[in-house]
């Protein structure tokens, strides 16, 4: 008896993750945009300096070049530049190596802000840009209110930077067809230095790795700052095509 042939099943694609909030989150996000005078209709930038480890940090001078170009490229109203963890201190320091003009554009954020208000945040940027740090999976991640609701606009693009780590694993990419795009409806893009050392133990080994780092060729290298500046002013939507949720006065909010 010959055997049975099954009917071809579409594969399961996978869409990528999501992140159930509440209000309160929201409230907390609305009071911070009214206390910096952020309106709907300003083009935002996230920007996360903090990386796992020392191999993968990206270097205040890289962030500083950033930011003065997408200031002076007179697209963005605001960079939000978030507080450093794990290299605690570099956040500041990009920010006090700004000029004042530069400075007047740019707002460092309070550092023990809730991953549920952070997420929040980073739903109302354009774009976040990254290291390879876990805050990337929460902006990647669909933002849904746990009511089924829909506050969010989920239209952030992901740019993540990669140096000793293998973006394959923990990257996200909407024109690649070995890495899974964010889940939000923009664009995502990886950047990486690829160097002759680099290897496969960079990412399994990343946390007991103990390389010399003056001969580790990804934490010497730089990453090119005008091209992912490019990639972000590229990104972003015209006026006329962008949907801003109004936001509330918190007031409003029931307690």
């Amino acid at each position: 008896m010959p055997p049975k042939i099954r009917p071809n099943k579409p594969r399961f694609k996978f869409k990528g993750t999501s992140i159930f909030l509440d209000k309160s989150a929201l409230k907390a996000r609305d009071i911070f945009v009214l206390e910096n005078n952020i309106t709907p209709a300003d083009t935002l930038v996230f920007v996360n300096p903090d990386t796992s480890n020392v191999y993968t940090f990206i270097e205040p001078d890289f962030y500083i070049s950033l930011i003065q170009l997408l200031v002076d490229s007179g697209k963005i109203d605001k960079i939000l530049l978030a507080r450093s963890y794990k290299f605690e201190g570099s956040s500041s320091q990009i920010y006090n190596m700004l000029s004042p003009e530069h400075q007047k554009k740019t707002i460092l954020l309070e550092k023990h802000a809730p991953l549920s208000v952070y997420a929040s945040l980073v739903d109302l940027c354009d774009s976040y840009v990254t290291g390879d740090t876990g805050p990337m999976h929460i902006a990647a991640a669909r933002k849904t209110l746990s009511n089924s609701e829909k506050p969010f606009t989920n239209k952030t693009s992901i740019i993540s930077l990669f140096k000793a780590t293998e973006p394959k694993i923990y990257g996200y990419s909407s024109d690649s067809n070995i890495m899974i795009s964010a889940n939000q409806d923009a664009p995502s893009r990886v950047f990486e230095i690829k160097v002759a050392c680099k290897s496969i133990t960079c990412t399994i080994q990343r946390i007991t790795k103990s390389c010399n780092l003056s001969e580790c060729g990804c934490a010497a290298a730089s990453l090119n700052v005008i091209e992912i500046s490019k990639f972000i002013l590229d990104s972003l939507k015209p006026q006329t095509q962008k949907v801003k949720h109004e936001i509330p006065n918190p007031i409003n909010w029931p307690e």
